[in-house]
């Protein structure tokens, strides 16, 4: 039993085939195939059920694959321990964040980190909310910056922040000249959702957490808006909008911060504002580094976005 065991399976129930996964796997077909028997034949079991596709465990196989992972994690937890009594001299953080998140909060904490613990590597998981929360309840990343997600037993969440969602808008839009609003902007004007009806929208796509607040302000706008392209990267879909392609939802953080010619409004009845969140799977052990990154996250939150709010009062 070994840990290439663990990982040559893991990929196989991944890809749903043996082909599939050895093309992940950077191995041919055949060597993966010779190598799954090799373990079947020591065994005297059959790991997969081949009768299925995509590929599904045997009862023995799951068994067998259960085990590997309690050694997986067992060998891992030994390497922090080690790691942590090496006073942070070497290691790994693997974060869990979606594309805006690494931009608007973990960069700002990232290089006092190197700075305190150049011998910690930093590895970035991004991907969509739903997959990167899923990611922090399998342990795949140590902790994933992310939304408000689903309660589940072992999840535990560690509040950030609140953040509004705007609107942005081409400075040449309809709705920008009715309500005679002037770039650059010196404030964040409040417009009556009726305004945006039969906008062409940048939409977000599946799994990424504005698509609920989109649903929202279509409602807002008699289901009147159409998506006219999708998109992951809402940094995209600003550069859309500065090119006059339609309006898109930017959380108030990237409207802070842009550089494009854009116009950004809020709406009224008023868009659910997000909860921004740290979750981490709290049956496993935390490694000390990843520790000491979430309480610089939580300081740079107090000392920049409270203060924030307070001056805006």
């Amino acid at each position: 039993m070994s840990a290439t065991d663990y990982v040559y399976i893991s990929a196989i129930l991944e890809a749903g085939s043996i082909t599939d996964a050895s093309k992940k796997l950077f191995i041919s077909q055949s060597a993966l195939s010779q190598y799954i028997k090799r373990i079947e034949v020591k065994l005297g079991i059959e790991i997969f059920d081949r009768n299925f596709s995509p590929l599904r465990l045997t009862q023995a196989g799951d068994i067998f694959y259960r085990s590997l992972a309690d050694i997986v994690a067992i060998e891992k937890e030994t390497l922090q321990q080690i790691e942590d009594l090496n006073n942070l001299k070497r290691g790994e953080v693997v974060i869990g964040s979606t594309d805006y998140l690494s931009y608007s909060l973990l960069s700002k904490v990232l290089k006092k980190f190197n700075e305190k613990y150049p011998g910690i590597d930093i590895r970035l998981l991004e991907g969509k909310t739903s997959d990167i929360n899923q990611a922090a309840l399998e342990g795949k990343c140590d902790f994933s910056l992310s939304y408000k997600a689903d309660q589940k037993p072992e999840l535990t969440n560690i509040w950030l922040y609140q953040e509004e969602v705007y609107i942005a808008l081409p400075i040449d839009n309809k709705a920008v000249k009715e309500l005679n609003i002037t770039y650059p902007q010196k404030e964040i004007p409040t417009i009556a959702a009726k305004y945006l009806k039969g906008n062409n929208i940048i939409g977000m796509k599946k799994g990424q957490n504005l698509r609920s607040i989109y649903n929202q302000l279509n409602r807002f706008t008699d289901n009147s808006l159409k998506t006219i392209i999708e998109t992951d990267y809402m940094s995209l879909a600003m550069k859309f909008v500065s090119e006059g392609v339609g309006i898109a939802l930017v959380p108030s953080g990237m409207a802070m911060e842009n550089r494009l010619e854009c116009i950004f409004v809020k709406t009224k009845p008023a868009l659910n504002s997000r909860t921004i969140m740290i979750h981490y799977n709290s049956t496993r052990k935390l490694k000390k580094p990843a520790e000491i990154l979430m309480k610089m996250l939580e300081e740079y939150v107090r000392e920049n976005f409270y203060k924030r709010e307070k001056d805006e009062l």
